[in-house]
């Protein structure tokens, strides 16, 4: 959750979205103080994961349950990243393949 505004004090830049104080699925393109508007942006997710979210927390919440379906039902299974860059995907997958990986030889593993 990203509850920050463009107000903020220090050397940290502006943020460009924030998440909805609503709902933490929904994030909201926060626009810049020197460009006058009076319409918001707002994007709906499935799930919008924040700069304290671990990649565990991730797998647990989502991965998880797709590679029970690939194992044990025979589906095919998709897992689709979109963010800005350089705000941990490349990483945080890494670490989910890491896992996905070991769990798929452990649902392979039980069937013998």
């Amino acid at each position: 959750n990203n509850n920050n505004n463009n107000n903020n004090s220090g050397n940290e830049p502006p943020r460009a979205w924030t998440t909805s104080p609503t709902d933490d699925n929904t994030i909201i393109k926060l626009h810049h103080p020197s460009i006058p508007t009076t319409t918001t942006t707002s994007y709906k997710f499935d799930q919008v994961y924040g700069e304290q979210s671990t990649t565990q927390q991730i797998y647990n919440d989502i991965i998880s349950d797709i590679i029970h379906s690939v194992c044990n039902q025979g589906q095919n299974g998709t897992v689709f990243t979109y963010g800005q860059t350089s705000t941990g995907k490349t990483y945080t997958m890494h670490g989910i393949v890491m896992a996905a990986g070991r769990d798929i030889f452990r649902y392979c593993q039980k069937k013998e």
